[in-house]
């Protein structure tokens, strides 16, 4: 047994050097035809110009009378790339301007309220106008309202 397992290990062992010395035959025949990290001009490829160029922010391409229900449909955090409007809010220091829109973390901590807007409200407005009804006659007073729907308010400070 110990001579045909080593007879089988000196086989294997023979195969790879063979594989092995194949394989650096070939990859070294391949290398001169990979390309380089250069050009055809002689300039590399880390210096060479983006392809494609930055565009200009989104807020520059926006107007301020647009049409906020499509910016804003529902309330959502403060967006300093979908509101063109020069915002400003915070604490300023040294005398200064207070921070700007873009990077403010006072602006995401409050909600806003960019989502309704009087031509959201209109909006609003018209599509739930087919379900309005109208006030009952019967409900003519304060009296019979209170009768009716008797609603308590607790309130504390």
């Amino acid at each position: 047994r110990a001579a045909a397992s080593l007879s089988a290990w000196l086989a294997l062992q023979l195969g790879t050097r063979t594989l092995r010395a194949i394989c650096t035959s070939v990859s070294l025949a391949t290398c001169s035809t990979i390309s380089s990290p250069h050009t055809a001009d002689g300039t590399p490829r880390y210096k060479r110009p983006l392809r494609r160029k930055a565009l200009p922010p989104r807020v520059e391409k926006m107007t301020v009378d647009q049409d906020w229900p499509s910016v804003y449909p529902v309330a959502a955090p403060f967006k300093s790339s979908a509101v063109p409007l020069p915002i400003r809010m915070g604490y300023p220091e040294k005398r200064g301007v207070c921070m700007a829109k873009e990077g403010n973390l006072e602006l995401l901590k409050i909600p806003n309220f960019l989502h309704l807007t009087p031509v959201a409200i209109k909006k609003h407005r018209e599509t739930l106008k087919d379900f309005y009804t109208e006030w009952p006659a019967a409900l003519d007073s304060d009296e019979k309202c209170e009768k009716h729907f008797p609603i308590e308010m607790d309130t504390t400070d």
